[in-house]
């Protein structure tokens, strides 16, 4: 089995080809006729070379699942990493996560509880699923929200910050999980996600810079004016990601002005002025003696960066001249 395994990761046409001759159906005898012995370890390793990227499709491996399930409850460490990364591979893709029927919660509690694992292959495995679930509706969302440490373990991830991969994966679910509601937001600011976050923005690589300003983005789309205030005035998110205007990528830079543009136009709704006055601060500079920000970005030789700044120049403008009235 372990010879086929390898074969099977050389790549998909003899990965496909092992599955057209019935490996998974092989598979599944292998594990009901040996359910405790070194055959599990061997079958479950061969499982989750069938499920390697491109994922086959669901029908086709579909009795190999509920094993998978299973062997998250195993105490033997090689068939629980096994099962953990052929569900991974599954999960990651979000059709699968809708019409597959796998998620229970007391699987999606087992999972989430592997994010806390010592072992770096269950921890990122059990990331990549729980991004997977988070992507998919937001009905799976609520049913990881419901396992209660979902958000201490990824705000461990963050704050630990030695595992770039996982850094990434565990922003990637924030930004998901965020968008289900404005209570999300809440319990993330309770835990000092946000925080953490801001943090990332000026000590990481420019992928995982770019993961954690869409968490900032999808938050203040959901967020209450309390949330806001917290959020801006406290915090200071927005001044934060401000701060990424000058850093020589085009893509962030996009990023960072496509979250200023769709905030600054839900400011007017907020009652609370300190609101009104930390957005115009932020897009000045923070009155630091820095060059405006919007007037400095609204120069770039880029037309998809100028032409998106120069409408937040005129909300910007609007704002300041409700500032001035009041």
């Amino acid at each position: 089995m372990r010879a086929l395994a390898n074969v099977a990761y050389t790549g998909p046409k003899y990965r496909d080809l092992l599955i057209a001759q019935g490996a998974v159906e092989k598979l599944v005898l292998a594990l009901n006729s040996h359910p405790a012995s070194q055959t599990k370890r061997a079958a479950l390793f061969l499982g989750k070379s069938l499920l390697a990227d491109p994922v086959p499709p669901l029908h086709k491996i579909k009795p190999l699942l509920p094993h998978l399930v299973e062997a998250l409850w195993s105490t033997d460490e090689r068939v629980l990493e096994d099962a953990l990364e052929g569900l991974a591979g599954i999960l990651q893709t979000p059709e699968n996560v809708k019409v597959s029927g796998l998620l229970t919660a007391p699987m999606v509690g087992m999972i989430v509880g592997f994010i806390k694992s010592k072992s770096k292959q269950q921890r990122s495995a059990a990331l990549r699923c729980v991004e997977g679930i988070s992507a998919a509706e937001d009905s799976f969302g609520l049913m990881l929200l419901q396992q209660g440490e979902i958000i201490d373990g990824l705000e461990t991830i963050i704050k630990d910050g030695r595992n770039s991969g996982q850094v990434n994966e565990a922003c990637l679910t924030l930004s998901n999980l965020v968008l289900v509601s404005d209570k999300v937001v809440g319990a993330m600011s309770k835990q000092g996600v946000f925080a953490d976050l801001l943090v990332l923005l000026r000590e990481n690589r420019i992928d995982i810079v770019r993961e954690a300003v869409w968490v900032f983005h999808h938050a203040l789309m959901v967020a209450t004016e309390a949330q806001v205030l917290e959020l801006v005035v406290k915090i200071g998110v927005l001044d934060g990601c401000a701060e990424l205007l000058s850093v020589r990528d085009l893509i962030l830079q996009l990023q960072v002005l496509k979250l200023m543009h769709e905030f600054v136009k839900r400011v007017p709704q907020f009652a609370d002025r300190r609101i009104h006055g930390a957005v115009v601060k932020s897009l000045e500079g923070g009155g630091n003696g820095e060059l405006n920000r919007i007037e400095l970005i609204c120069a770039h030789p880029n037309p998809a960066v100028s032409g998106l700044a120069d409408k937040i120049r005129t909300l910007y403008e609007q704002l300041e001249d409700a500032e001035a009235q009041s």
